[in-house]
């Protein structure tokens, strides 16, 4: 009995001397960015196969735009979480720990899940190299990991946020995608997106889906000709949306009404939504709120059970660091994602 007990020691230790560590993991990862950012499905396509396509089981909020994407998530994530349901999220890039990117009930995925997928996905980047000639990047195998992970914690539904772009980028491998938001565009990336508002509007209405609500911002503008822009490019989506048999809404900045600013809260009315309070900070965020109002409002057509107490204490409570985080008062010290003019 002692040697049988002894034996099974030995093969516990033997199992667990071959699983890969979180600190293997990540030195893994930092080994894959020699490949660079590629635009593109092809790779992806490849690589989830070798994964049995996880991300076809699963329902998604696609989000893309050149701002306020992330808050956009914050938010809707947070009403959702608010309404019962098991929420993933997906978000790009990272502020303070690699895993923060991948989220369940906003709370993200822990370091032996972490590095157990990545030694799955390790395995599944060999196999795609070896058949297509080109290496999974970085960007491909988190997208990856997140796929896999929101499967097996059975969420429902996932938020996902787009790495650059929308038509070329990784996220983009998904087809069952029951709303597609287009937060504010504006002119950045332009090397790779174009050089005009309908240009990257274009690029950014790649990941509207059949069947899905389409949520687009209509923002605020400094002048005509930018208002003049902003229509064309509002114009793209609708007609995109048109052709992939969706459907297409507005969420628009105009009706924000009340707005008050402070270093403690942003308070705000829209439509018959009154004195809305958000903890997240910026003259920016009513608009990013106002496309969470309306997503959430045309999820409840989906079947989703949303109550307005739920979009308001969602709202209020939703978090994301790095957009005007006030770091201490005194002195007063704020820091600010910001990486573009708007």
């Amino acid at each position: 009995m002692q040697y049988d007990l002894v034996k099974k020691r030995f093969l516990i230790y033997i199992v667990s001397m071959g699983k890969m560590t979180y600190q293997e993991a990540r030195e893994y990862i930092e080994e894959v960015k020699q490949y660079g950012s590629v635009l593109g499905l092809e790779t992806m396509s490849i690589l989830m196969k070798y994964l049995d396509n996880p991300q076809d089981h699963l329902k998604f909020v696609h989000i893309a735009g050149t701002n306020g994407k992330g808050s956009v998530l914050a938010g809707l994530t947070s009403v959702l979480t608010h309404a019962g349901y098991r929420v993933g999220s997906y978000s790009s890039p990272v502020v303070c720990e690699p895993r923060e990117s991948i989220r369940v009930l906003e709370t993200p995925i822990n370091e032996e899940d972490y590095a157990r997928l990545t030694e799955r996905l390790k395995e599944a980047a060999t196999k795609t190299k070896e058949q297509t000639g080109a290496h999974p990047t970085v960007f491909e195998i988190e997208t990856a990991m997140a796929f896999l992970y929101f499967g097996e914690q059975h969420c429902d539904p996932v938020i996902l946020e787009t790495g650059l772009g929308g038509s070329l980028d990784a996220t983009n491998i998904v087809k069952t995608t029951e709303a597609a938001i287009i937060t504010s565009i504006s002119l950045d990336h332009t090397e790779y997106l174009g050089n005009t508002l309908s240009q990257i509007a274009m690029k950014k209405a790649g990941i509207i889906k059949s069947g899905a609500d389409v949520i687009m911002l209509s923002r605020a503008c400094q002048d005509e000709t930018e208002a003049t822009e902003l229509d064309a490019a509002i114009e793209v989506v609708s007609q995109t949306a048109s052709s992939c048999m969706a459907r297409f809404h507005t969420a628009q900045a105009s009706d924000i009404r009340e707005c008050s600013f402070s270093l403690t809260e942003t308070r705000f009315s829209y439509h018959e939504y009154t004195d809305i309070g958000l903890t997240m900070l910026g003259s920016y965020q009513p608009e990013n709120a106002i496309l969470v109002i309306e997503t959430a409002k045309l999820l409840r057509n989906h079947g989703y059970v949303i109550s307005d107490e739920h979009i308001l204490n969602g709202l209020y409570h939703a978090k994301w660091p790095g957009r005007f985080s006030i770091i201490c008062d005194q002195p007063l010290f704020i820091v600010d994602g910001a990486h573009n003019a708007n």
